[in-house]
């Protein structure tokens, strides 16, 4: 299942919303992440 994640904030409010991500992928979902270019 396809999942889009939007994450707006500093790297404190960002990290979490990665792990979740990864999780659902490593369940095989496709995990889209939104974030601020400064978070790359």
């Amino acid at each position: 299942m396809p999942i889009l994640i939007s994450a707006v904030g500093s790297a404190g409010n960002v990290h979490p919303f990665i792990a979740i991500g990864q999780t659902q992928r490593a369940r095989g979902h496709t995990v889209d992440l939104l974030a601020s270019g400064s978070m790359r």
